[in-house]
C-alpha cells in the first residue's frame, strides 16, 4: 500500500470490519481472460472468506475453470465536504471509509456437516437475533437445501486493510474536523468522528 499511514494490519480490526460489511465484491477471470465481478454475502473466519452459491451460474462456471480470485469489502463512513477543510478549494473533499482486500484460491466445501457449520456462521452474521432452527444434516427440513447449495472458501494468500480517517493531517485539523462532523450530527457522522479519534488522534498524537 502506497500510503502506509492508512494501512491496518491488526487481525482484530480486520475481523471487526468484515463482520459489519454486509456484502463484498468477488472478482474472477475466465479462460478467455475476461474479468467478471459479482457482489456476494460472505463471512470471514480463520483468515479466509466463505460464501455460498446456487449450483449453476456464471460465477460457478468461472470458479471451476479458474479458482484464482480477489475480493474487496468496503464500509463507507462520512463524505467529508471540501469546505470542512478549505472554503475555496474543491480538492479537499474526500470520503472516510474502511476497506479490506484479499487474494487467494477458491475451493468448494463438499462435506455436508462442514457446510452446515459454515452456513450457520453465515446466518449468525446476517440474522443474529435467531428466529430459525439451526442448519443440521439430520434435519429433513434442510436436506434438499444443503444438497442444492455450494459453500465456497476463498483461502487467502494475501490480505490488506485500508482505514482512511485523515491520519495524514495534524491533530488540530482533525479536532476541527471532528467538531464539524458532530455539529452536522448524522449517525454516520458520529461514527466517523469516533473513528477519526481512534485512528487519527489517539494513534498518531499520543
Amino acid at each position: 500500500m502506497r500510503r502506509k499511514e492508512f494501512e491496518i494490519s491488526e487481525i482484530k480490526e480486520i475481523q471487526e470490519i468484515l463482520d459489519i460489511c454486509e456484502y463484498g465484491i468477488l472478482s474472477l477471470v475466465d479462460l478467455s481472460n475476461k474479468p467478471y465481478s459479482v457482489p456476494i454475502n460472505f463471512f470471514y473466519y480463520d483468515k479466509n472468506i466463505y460464501f455460498h452459491s446456487a449450483k449453476n451460474g456464471k460465477k460457478v462456471d468461472i470458479i471451476r475453470e479458474n479458482p484464482i480470485a480477489c475480493f474487496v469489502a468496503v464500509k463507507p463512513y462520512s463524505f467529508l465536504p471540501s469546505y470542512f477543510k478549505n472554503e475555496k478549494i474543491a480538492c479537499f473533499a474526500g470520503q472516510a471509509y474502511t476497506s479490506v482486500y484479499c487474494e487467494g484460491k477458491i475451493t468448494e466445501i463438499k462435506d455436508n456437516t462442514k457446510k452446515c457449520e459454515y452456513l450457520n456462521i453465515l446466518m449468525k452474521k446476517y440474522q443474529p437475533e435467531g428466529g430459525y432452527d439451526p442448519i443440521e444434516v439430520e434435519d429433513v427440513n434442510y436436506t434438499k437445501s444443503v444438497e442444492n447449495v455450494i459453500l465456497f472458501q476463498l483461502k487467502t494468500s494475501y490480505i490488506s486493510a485500508k482505514f482512511k480517517f485523515d491520519q495524514h493531517r495534524s491533530k488540530d485539523n482533525n479536532l476541527d474536523l471532528i467538531s464539524k462532523l458532530k455539529n452536522r450530527g448524522t449517525m454516520t457522522d458520529l461514527e466517523t468522528a469516533k473513528m477519526i479519534e481512534k485512528f487519527s488522534i489517539n494513534k498518531n498524537h499520543l
